[in-house]
């Protein structure tokens, strides 16, 4: 979808749109980047990320590749990257006010290996808030085996509705390289029994999936015969609720997008050294 309306639209019924990036070579730039830099230091035959799982050995290797590109990916600051260009889109869409997370996930799921997927979840069980949204941006063309997958409408109901087994991720410790890289240590994960409806989202290098992190999605296991290559950036409106526990995301986001007012009224803040609005005391005149 290009149109504002038409994604505004899709996103209320849905919880989830498709989007079509303005600015595909960002996104073409960040893959072959990528790419160069798998050919540069581990692989060098390597001709697609599509075909990683066939030149990675083993888990241990996996592990290590998958910790050095996320690395990369964040050190090369790729994500701002890729966002820059589609400013105008999220500006009509959550506001001039817009942070962005400071250090995104690389994400790689071979086929057929299930440890790669955190399964089916909600954002919102990790203390995610619902005004955030995530921005899954593939970097291989994903089909139905491999694409990620969304239960539309269900950012509209309570956490009871799909209720969560947790469980200790066996090999991943809190700290560890592979949760490091995004791979939760005790995953909160809901049966696929229980999300009958959940509904694979093709994409292609240059779309992108935006979606509320109250929104059932995942995938237990890549069915598809190539690798999924891709990345989630979340966003979050700057002047929205957002959990005290998050240090109010002067830590886990950056400043990426303000409006004139908002920059005034910093500076203004900033001048009387107010750090926290909770309301504003009057003055005696």
């Amino acid at each position: 979808m290009t149109n504002i309306n038409d994604i505004n639209t899709h996103f209320s019924e849905h919880g989830w749109a498709v989007i079509d990036f303005s600015n595909r070579d960002a996104v073409l730039e960040a893959r072959d980047n990528i790419l160069s830099h798998v050919k540069a230091t581990y692989y060098p035959s390597l001709e697609r990320l599509e075909d990683l799982h066939e030149h990675i050995p083993d888990d241990d290797a996996y592990v290590q590749l998958h910790l050095a590109l996320t690395e990369y990916y964040r050190k090369e600051g790729l994500s701002l990257k890729i966002m820059a260009g589609e400013v105008d889109m999220f500006r009509q869409f959550m506001g001039p006010d817009i942070n962005i997370q400071k250090n995104p996930y690389l994400r790689i799921a071979r086929p057929g290996a299930t440890g790669d997927n955190i399964g089916y979840h909600r954002d919102t069980f990790y203390g995610a808030s619902p005004f955030e949204i995530s921005v899954f941006v593939p970097l291989t063309d994903l089909s139905e085996g491999n694409a990620l997958q969304f239960l539309s409408g269900s950012n509209d109901t309570s956490d009871d509705t799909y209720p969560f087994e947790q469980f200790d991720n066996e090999g991943i410790e809190r700290g560890s390289p592979r949760h490091l890289a995004g791979i939760p240590y005790a995953p909160r994960i809901i049966k696929p029994e229980e999300v009958p409806d959940i509904t694979p989202v093709p994409v292609t290098v240059g779309q992108a999936v935006i979606f509320g992190l109250s929104n059932v999605h995942g995938q237990v296991v890549n069915e598809d015969k190539t690798t999924r290559v891709s990345t989630d950036i979340r966003l979050v409106n700057a002047l929205a609720p957002f959990p005290e526990s998050r240090g109010g995301g002067d830590e886990y986001y950056l400043q990426f997008l303000r409006s004139p007012l908002t920059e005034q009224a910093s500076r203004y803040l900033e001048a009387n050294n107010i750090t926290k609005i909770t309301k504003m005391q009057p003055r005696d005149k």
